[in-house]
């Protein structure tokens, strides 16, 4: 339920999880460029308080916090950048309180995922690999090609700079995904070796690429017999996707209780 406290002029009280982190931090640079949205909010690890005073300095106003329960009683919305996501701990606190939990942590585990469908049972969740409005649009057209030329031999290749951990990326599954709901015949497909056979039909290959500092590249090949199809999204700036986690987190708002995606939000009113 949307706080009632908050009205069209105030700003979002925005809640962020994992501000110490690299897109944590890129959110709270992204927050000085717009004036939707407010910091009052961040949730710490236990004991890790004073990695946070930085964030302190330059939002004096927020609360620092480790109890799920302050931090949910100070905000209209989280945000959880964290790695691993916190919402087996947040997640009922928000619930309590009423409040849309944004989620934007890659490799949730089995448990997250559990608690994040008991929480959606109370308030509006928002889960996705990438926030990025671009990548949002490429993921629609991957499904419409994908249903339109479902026996035509699919690939991804994903690249990123050389720190990213997780491969392949969280968006290169999220794109898959989009092209299985379009061909559900595709079976995935991590690497290659050698194949004496060939490539099988109905494979949907991923290759990753690491290295330099790359923000972000996703190219969907489509092939058929005497022409392709590519679809290219080239990430120019990590900003985009904390710019993007701030249109949800206002596109949240008021939305009922249930699991949604960045295709399912409601729009923001005009």
């Amino acid at each position: 339920m949307l706080n009632p406290s908050l009205t069209a002029q105030q700003p979002l009280r925005l809640g962020l999880v994992g501000a110490t982190g690299a897109m944590g931090r890129r959110v709270l640079r992204v927050l000085g460029e717009q004036a939707t949205c407010t910091l009052t909010a961040v949730l710490a690890r236990p004991g890790r308080q004073d990695a946070a005073q930085d964030v302190s300095a330059a939002y004096p106003d927020a609360q620092v916090t480790c109890a799920p329960e302050a931090f949910a009683a100070a905000i209209d919305v989280a945000l959880d950048f964290s790695a691993p996501a916190a919402c087996q701990a947040l997640g009922p606190a928000l619930a309590a309180a009423g409040r849309p939990y944004v989620v934007a942590s890659t490799g949730l585990s089995a448990a997250c995922e559990a608690a994040l469908d008991a929480t959606a049972q109370s308030i509006p969740v928002l889960v996705a690999a990438n926030l990025s409005l671009g990548v949002q649009v490429l993921m629609q057209l991957a499904e419409q090609a994908a249903k339109a030329l479902g026996d035509w031999d699919m690939e991804i290749v994903e690249a990123h700079h050389r720190r990213k951990v997780d491969g392949p990326s969280g968006t290169a599954l999220a794109l898959g995904a989009a092209l299985t709901r379009g061909a559900p015949h595709l079976a995935p497909k991590v690497g290659r070796g050698p194949q004496p056979e060939g490539r099988p039909a109905g494979e949907l290959g991923y290759s990753v690429v690491r290295g330099g500092d790359v923000a972000g590249e996703h190219t969907l090949y489509l092939f058929g017999e005497g022409e392709r199809l590519e679809l290219i999204h080239r990430s120019q700036s990590a900003d985009i996707f904390a710019r993007g986690a701030l249109v949800a987190c206002r596109r949240i708002l008021g939305a009922a209780p249930g699991r949604y995606t960045m295709q399912t939000l409601p729009p923001l009113p005009r």
